[in-house]
């Protein structure tokens, strides 16, 4: 009787540390869909005032100019993204050098 309520205890605890860890599962992952979608807003966003630019142009230079800046535009989100893809990549290598000294 003894073996089977520390089992039962056992399980019950265990069942309870699974539960938090799904929770903070599903805070992450909100948190990346979210940030996700804030990306894809802005470059959205950016392709709109684009295609205005473009639309507005009257001659060769305009269209130029618009081209340029949507080219600008466009570099700085990729650098943001590279940037933020490097630091990940850094806290993944940081954590797994953590999981393999313990």
């Amino acid at each position: 009787m003894k073996y089977f309520l520390i089992l039962a205890t056992i399980f019950s605890l265990s069942t309870f540390a699974s539960d938090n860890k799904d929770a903070k599962k599903g805070e992450k992952f909100e948190a990346a869909k979210t940030k996700i979608l804030a990306g894809m807003d802005e470059r959205i966003s950016s392709l709109t005032e684009g295609k205005a630019c473009i639309s507005a142009a009257k001659n060769r230079e305009e269209l130029k100019s618009c081209r340029a800046k949507m080219k600008e535009k466009m570099k700085g989100m990729k650098e943001k993204r590279q940037e933020h893809k490097k630091a990940m990549k850094k806290k993944m290598k940081e954590k797994k050098k953590e999981s393999s000294q313990e």
